[in-house]
């Protein structure tokens, strides 16, 4: 089985690259805004998966571990193959991700083609618990930690921002109002 491969780009289209190592040009498919961080001609490093079936291999390219893991738990669960995975990958990056997933936020999910609400909702279920963010479980907050984490990222914050700012709120903080003025001190300085 292939897990990594270093070599250089001979061909892109889309998020198809054609990388070469030892004279063997390998196909691998990377999520979509991978691809404009890979140039021809460039060196690049892939954690790789390699799916196989009955009737055809394919090669699937990571710049990360911790995109090649999420990938894994998103094609465990039941209807969501790797082409669907790997959609999933080139919407957000991978803490957007596992934010959205730890947050039972399906919207992000249900944006991609071919995950509609039912498999979005059965993403959420079956990976909440599994999801983690620098090795520690992710929690999810509450439905007012929810309601500024959503306001923070529609202000620009990533999830990921947002949601650090929110721990980092004092406890004796409690209105809605107070606790979003700290986040957004916390995320100021």
């Amino acid at each position: 089985m292939l897990g990594y491969i270093k070599g250089t780009v001979l061909q892109k289209r889309g998020s198809h690259l054609i990388v070469v190592t030892h004279d063997i040009g390998y196909r691998i498919s990377i999520p979509a805004r991978m691809a404009s961080d890979v140039a021809i001609g460039g060196v690049c490093e892939l954690h790789l998966y390699h799916y196989v079936r009955e009737n055809s291999s394919e090669l699937y390219g990571f710049f990360s571990v911790s995109e090649l893991s999420l990938f894994e738990k998103l094609i465990s669960v039941s209807g969501v193959g790797p082409k669907t995975a790997l959609g999933i990958l080139s919407v957000s990056d991978v803490d957007n991700l596992k934010d959205a997933i730890a947050r039972g936020d399906a919207a992000l999910l249900r944006g991609v083609s071919g995950v509609g609400t039912k498999t979005a909702e059965r993403i959420i279920v079956e990976l909440k618990g599994a999801i983690t963010l620098s090795g520690e479980e992710i929690l999810a907050p509450s439905s007012e930690d929810a309601d500024i984490i959503d306001a923070l990222v529609h202000l620009g914050y990533s999830a990921s921002m947002a949601r650090q700012a929110v721990t980092r709120i004092p406890r004796d903080t409690v209105s809605v109002q107070d606790r979003m003025k700290a986040a957004l001190q916390s995320l100021a300085s």
